[in-house]
């Protein structure tokens, strides 16, 4: 599967609405989303530069600065790297301007 880096860049958040038992569905900052006590996500920038959103205590978003990497290949990977070592990474299954589906 080819995918562009640069269709991934921008801000995702969870739509957790929409997954299914192997699939995470993120979509833009701007849809419109039902409502929710905060949603996780990330903001991707083409220079390598990211934001990490979780869910604070009091509900709504918590955000933390990060680095990324993209991994062409078979499976398209987005890695996170976040400032605590930690790592995440997405699997990338599809993705247009719209929604970005990763593998669970």
């Amino acid at each position: 599967m080819k995918i562009a880096r640069n269709l991934i860049v921008g801000r995702w958040l969870h739509s957790h609405e929409e997954d299914t038992d192997q699939h995470s569905v993120y979509r833009p900052a701007n849809f419109s989303f039902g409502p929710a006590r905060g949603r996780r996500g990330f903001d991707l920038k083409s220079d390598g530069t990211c934001t990490s959103i979780g869910i604070a205590p009091e509900d709504g978003g918590a955000e933390q600065s990060c680095r990324w990497e993209f991994k062409a290949g078979k499976i398209p990977r987005a890695i996170v790297h976040l400032p605590n070592g930690e790592t995440q990474e997405l699997s990338i299954e599809s993705v247009d301007n719209e929604k970005l589906v990763v593998r669970k």
